[in-house]
């Protein structure tokens, strides 16, 4: 289990449960899904879907692939992200980085 302070104010517990390739609107990726507590009683599933598409243009630009573990610092900074962004409230909407978020995430990561 781990902790993050977000810049919203709270507090977040998490933990990474696995992921699978998944479809979403017709666009193939991977999903992530981590078990996430804000109140250390009651965790919620929240799952980050990496879309192909998003990582295409970080690939051709780079041109390589990314690797399972980079598209999971992906999923995991765009978790933390969305820590930063929403409330507890919110937290359970969908989270799919976009192609720009995924090229911001993987220069915070410098990769």
């Amino acid at each position: 289990m781990k902790s993050y302070s977000a810049m919203s104010g709270y507090v977040y517990q998490y933990v990474f449960i696995g992921q699978r390739a998944a479809r979403r609107e017709r666009r193939g990726g991977m999903e992530y899904a981590f078990a996430v507590c804000h109140d250390r009683k009651t965790h919620h599933q929240v799952w980050v879907f990496v879309a192909d598409e998003s990582v295409a243009a970080w690939s051709a630009d780079n041109g390589r692939e990314l690797t399972n573990s980079e598209r999971y610092g992906v999923a995991k900074m765009a978790l933390r992200n969305a820590f930063d962004e929403r409330t507890p409230a919110n937290i359970l909407e969908p989270i799919a980085p976009g192609p720009e978020d995924v090229r911001a995430i993987l220069e915070e990561l410098d990769v």
